[in-house]
């Protein structure tokens, strides 16, 4: 049997590999939650709408906000690739209602250009409107989670969504559809 000066000190160093186990699976854990979306992530109105809520205290709003007022001014000056990457770099840090709307709306004005110079929307023009919509739906989920749209935002957002919806399922639309003519097909 061995002497009790022995024992306390295995006792000590079990209780101290025992905290630092602890203390390390909480510092993984914290570092997990905060770990940014990506730019696909945007398309999931359900992984948005977790990563804001469990996130809502570890946002890096300074940087996004910087990049999101770079992506006006790109916006501004019709100038949609850096807008988008922007918009997109702001949505990585926090990605609010606002941003998504932002992203949606520069994404569809590029590949609305690009399709126009290769006269290509009929081979693209499902896939990036069902892009659109998603990032629309992502936007109100963000919503959801982080309250921020005007009451008359966030129905403008739900017409946006449907109306790409409905262009996809049926080739028209019953009302005007901002989106579309964003993309350069109304």
């Amino acid at each position: 049997m061995p002497p009790a000066s022995e024992s306390r000190q295995r006792k000590k160093r079990r209780a101290r590999t025992a905290w630092f186990a602890g203390a390390t699976l909480l510092a993984a854990a914290c570092g997990a939650a905060a770990a940014p979306l990506s730019q696909r992530d945007f398309h999931h109105p359900e992984r948005v709408a977790a990563w804001l809520t469990a996130n809502k205290h570890a946002l890096d709003t300074k940087a996004a906000q910087a990049l999101f007022q770079q992506g006006i001014q790109s916006k501004q000056q019709r100038r949609w690739g850096p807008a988008l990457k922007s918009f997109g770099e702001s949505a990585i840090r926090r990605p609010s209602a606002p941003t998504l709307i932002e992203y949606a709306e520069a994404h569809l004005r590029l590949l609305g250009e690009a399709r126009a110079r290769e006269n290509g929307y009929a081979e693209h023009q499902q896939r990036d409107l069902t892009s659109a919509e998603q990032l629309y739906r992502s936007a109100l989920a963000a919503d959801a989670a982080v309250p921020e749209l005007s009451p008359q935002q966030r129905e403008q957002t739900r017409r946006s969504a449907g109306c790409l919806a409905e262009y996809v399922h049926s080739g028209s639309t019953q009302e005007a559809c901002e989106p579309l003519q964003s993309y350069g097909l109304k």
